[in-house]
């Protein structure tokens, strides 16, 4: 009888314990940060860049505590093709847009320069051997020295958002005075009212730089096969008749032109007419003609009256 009991007892001890047992399997398993099938937030493209600028700014920081930073951060001429023309002011954050650049492209070289920072006896001659000898890096300097190029011409593309005002110029052409009016930006309104007038860029610091403008009377029209005769050495854009003139639209090797020509009312001895140029000269223009040259033309669309 005695182990009967006892056997009873064992029993129940046993399907208890079962059922605990089962009684965890159903309840759902806590979470682990380790876990490797837990797939982390994705991030949009805005988060991903700050995050990087946020990490590049830090390391460029301790790099600079480690005094390595002079010895990786690229001069602002290695990445800026017009960095002489443009005067050659300084770029601070030189440090920063390369590390930005080798996370996204060389995360290997960037790692190396993080090590770099966290050896302070050594860091100096550590980043300097990265700069000169690690392709990652060389690769990342001409990616940046292109973006730093796109940016750029980017930036001077916004030159055609400037708000405009109407400009009155008087003329007297040949007997008859005239008004002439233009809309031009702040920095071509140089404050004269007359004609001829050559009016230069005023530089602002929204826009350093932009074209100059000429607009003048002619005592016999030009036409555009004439034009074109002249022009014979540049690139031609754009060529149209209209039904006062006509305009013509050129590329040299360092510059933009638009000349816009239309006919003034015919004296007794010849046709007159007014003639607007406008000569952007810088190559970042060039390349983003194709938002340049319309706006050239329009800031020498004229409205002529007595």
């Amino acid at each position: 009888m005695r182990d009967h009991r006892w056997g009873r007892i064992a029993a129940g001890v046993v399907l208890a314990a079962g059922c605990l047992a089962c009684g965890d399997s159903e309840k759902p398993r806590k979470k682990s940060a380790l876990d490797d099938d837990e797939p982390a937030a994705p991030m949009s493209s805005e988060e991903r860049a700050r995050s990087r600028q946020e990490d590049a700014t830090k390391l460029c920081a301790k790099l600079q505590a480690a005094g390595a930073k002079e010895a990786m951060e690229p001069h602002a001429f290695e990445i800026d093709e017009e960095f002489y023309a443009d005067g050659g002011a300084e770029e601070k954050n030189t440090c920063a847009k390369l590390l930005v650049v080798l996370q996204r492209d060389a995360p290997a070289t960037y790692w190396k320069l993080a090590e770099c920072a966290r050896n302070e006896d050594k860091a100096r001659s550590c980043a300097s051997d990265v700069k000169y000898n690690d392709e990652g890096y060389k690769k990342s300097i001409e990616t940046l020295k292109e973006e730093t190029k796109r940016d750029k011409i980017e930036k001077l593309a916004q030159i055609t958002l400037l708000k405009t005002t109407p400009v009155v110029f008087k003329v007297r052409s040949y007997g008859d005075e005239r008004t002439v009016t233009l809309d031009l930006p702040a920095n071509l309104n140089e404050g004269s009212d007359s004609l001829p007038a050559f009016i230069q860029w005023k530089e602002t610091s929204d826009a350093k730089k932009g074209p100059s403008l000429s607009v003048r009377d002619r005592y016999s029209m030009p036409t555009l096969e004439d034009a074109l005769r002249s022009a014979s050495s540049d690139k031609v854009i754009k060529q149209e008749k209209t039904d006062q003139g006509y305009v013509l639209a050129t590329e040299t090797s360092y510059s933009l032109e638009v000349s816009v020509v239309q006919k003034l009312p015919p004296s007794d001895y010849s046709q007159p007419a007014m003639e607007c140029e406008a000569r952007f000269a810088d190559s970042r223009a060039i390349a983003a003609k194709d938002k340049i040259i319309p706006w050239l033309e329009k800031l020498c669309t004229m409205k002529i009256s007595k």
